[in-house]
């Protein structure tokens, strides 16, 4: 009994050890193969609202690139998420406080690009501070932190985005990313679907399929 009891609690930390290695696969796996065909009935339009640094200068920044060329291209086109990205998703002539804040309300998620430029934009505050009260005090909209740079110390950062990665971490871009950018499978694009909500097939597909 000592035995069999030795070898059930050695089997179950080595489940825990594997699960928590491979976490991130493990769901993404199980959301491919049981994946519920149904269609999204929660009011929402976009799956997620991207925060990011704006740039003043006319040369695009990787940031911007990052933001309006790969993000679209794999969370979009690859993995069949709808973005809602300011200044792609916005028309001219709206008013644009009230056109960020009902974007997002209308988004599952919230996808905030952590760079230096960040921390000292002005003109990002009120994004975050739409972003970060429905995220904190109405608890309704969780918060995806994507750190594209080597932030070093968090401590310049406001004190509800340090509590948010003190509580979550962030998800780390790294120069390596760069050679392959393309590839939903890398690790960097697995964490980030991991943390995005589940996307629903419509019975449309499911018979076409």
């Amino acid at each position: 009994m000592i035995a069999g009891f030795l070898v059930l609690l050695m089997s179950v930390a080595v489940s825990v050890v594997l699960y928590q290695s491979f976490r991130v696969d493990i769901v993404l796996l199980y959301r491919d193969l049981f994946q519920a065909y149904s269609v999204k009935d929660d009011g929402k339009m976009y799956d997620a609202y991207v925060i990011y640094p704006r740039s003043h200068n006319t040369e695009a920044t990787f940031v911007e690139y990052f933001v309006y060329q790969i993000m679209p291209d794999i969370l979009e086109n690859k993995c069949g998420y709808t973005l809602c990205i300011y200044g792609r998703d916005t028309y001219p002539g709206e008013d644009k406080a009230n056109a960020i804040e009902k974007r997002i309300q209308k988004s599952r998620r919230l996808i905030i690009l952590l760079t230096q430029q960040l921390i000292n934009c002005q003109e990002l505050n009120y994004d975050q501070h739409i972003a970060l009260y429905n995220a904190l005090i109405q608890n309704d909209t969780k918060v995806i932190l994507l750190e594209m740079e080597k932030m070093g110390s968090y401590e310049n950062l406001q004190e509800s985005l340090r509590y948010i990665i003190k509580r979550q971490g962030t998800v780390k871009w790294k120069e390596q990313h760069t050679v392959h950018p393309q590839s939903s499978n890398s690790k960097f694009w697995k964490h980030v679907r991991y943390h995005m909500p589940v996307t629903f097939r419509s019975s449309d597909s499911a018979n076409a399929g």
